[in-house]
């Protein structure tokens, strides 16, 4: 039997998170880390598990959402392994410092190392002159424009970059 993991939305999750990235657990519907363990499931190999359907949600006015969420970053493989760091419009700071927007518990971080800007459809990463650099898909970068899915490395931790407004007329 292989563990499967849900959260209260019925988004599956790697066994060994304890935060979904897609709803996030600050979210009204989203459980503990107590709770989110629970639902943990076993499954005979090769059986499909259907995920248990999400709960109504409520309506809430654009207006009420501040500042805007335009991506997230999810840390794969570091010590903040499952976190989603939300992606506002704007310029957002990503370091090891608190008063990054993006704080990373990354042991290659600088305390300001990358800058990631939303601006006229485009996201723009930029390193910030670190000494251990940035790399997307494995390249070494400076600047860079973001694609959806694109893994931004910082030492030995891998994010991928999820963009939710990529190109005019994706909304």
């Amino acid at each position: 039997m292989t563990a499967v993991k849900y959260c209260p939305n019925g988004h599956q999750m790697d066994p060994s998170w304890n935060v979904c990235p897609y709803c996030r657990s600050d979210t009204p519907e989203v459980a503990s880390p107590a709770a989110m363990a629970a639902t943990v499931r076993e499954v005979a190999p090769g059986v499909a598990e259907q995920p248990t359907p999400p709960p109504p949600r409520k309506t809430m006015r654009m207006s009420q959402i501040q500042p805007p969420v335009v991506g997230w970053l999810v840390d794969l493989n570091g010590k903040q392994k499952g976190q989603d760091f939300r992606i506002e419009e704007g310029k957002v700071l990503l370091g090891a410092s608190p008063e990054c927007q993006i704080v990373l518990e990354n042991d290659f971080a600088s305390e300001q190392h990358a800058s990631l800007r939303y601006e006229a459809d485009q996201y723009i990463l930029t390193d910030l002159d670190t000494t251990n650099g940035t790399y997307v898909n494995d390249q070494p970068i400076s600047r860079v424009v973001l694609a959806d899915g694109d893994r931004i490395k910082i030492g030995e931790t891998t994010y991928i970059f999820k963009g939710l407004y990529l190109g005019k007329g994706s909304e």
